[in-house]
């Protein structure tokens, strides 16, 4: 189980090419074409952000594994459990907040059937997870030429488009180990080392 944002890929800008090492022109530069780049993956302002739920299609029931009872089996096992108790955790609390619904199994009381919402199937991307906003940047604070072709920039940015339950602390906090939960109004800050043809990632963030 990851959380993760959707990957941009690689946008090459001729103006970049002109850039050199930081004056507030430059830098000005550098922020409107990030921007563009973020937009042009991005063009609905909805996908900026995905908390990843890997291998897994709806409607889902979870696993339950029982010990097979070979000593030999048993990291396997272990392995599993552990992997299907993070992913458990995280259904759940996407039920908690709307985005799926949950039914109990009939005569199981160790399995349930995951499904998407109506609220969760506008935010839910097939082979991804649930996705929501956009970056906004709102500074280039750090323009750096750290070899002949490649660029260290640091850049803070706010989050536009921001639903109500992607800013659940324990989503956030205790299931995905977010160290700045999204909040409208806070301003974050990144770091990314593009060659001086601009190849922006959104972030993507993991259990």
């Amino acid at each position: 189980m990851s959380f993760q944002i959707a990957s941009i890929g690689v946008l090459t800008m001729l103006t970049l090419l002109l850039v050199g090492c930081g004056n507030e022109e430059e830098r000005k530069a550098w922020q409107v074409n990030i921007q563009e780049s973020l937009d042009i993956m991005n063009p609905e302002g909805d996908r900026g952000f995905c908390f990843a739920i890997e291998n897994v299609n709806f409607p889902y029931i979870n696993q339950y594994y029982l010990d097979n009872g070979q000593e030999t089996e048993w990291d396997k096992y272990q392995k599993l459990i552990t992997k299907n108790i993070i992913l458990v955790k995280s259904l759940n609390r996407f039920a908690d907040l709307g985005l799926l619904n949950k039914k109990a199994i009939e005569n199981n009381s160790y399995q349930f059937e995951y499904d998407l919402s109506n609220e969760g199937k506008h935010y839910f991307v097939p082979e991804v997870g649930f996705c929501f906003g956009r970056q906004v940047l709102n500074e280039v604070n750090l323009l750096e030429s750290i070899s002949k072709n490649q660029m260290k920039i640091r850049f803070t940015y706010t989050i536009e488009n921001l639903p109500d339950w992607a800013s659940d602390s324990i989503l956030n906090n205790q299931i995905y180990h977010i160290k700045m939960r999204f909040l409208t109004d806070r301003l974050y800050e990144k770091t990314i080392y593009p060659t001086k043809k601009l190849d922006v990632k959104p972030e993507i963030h993991s259990q």
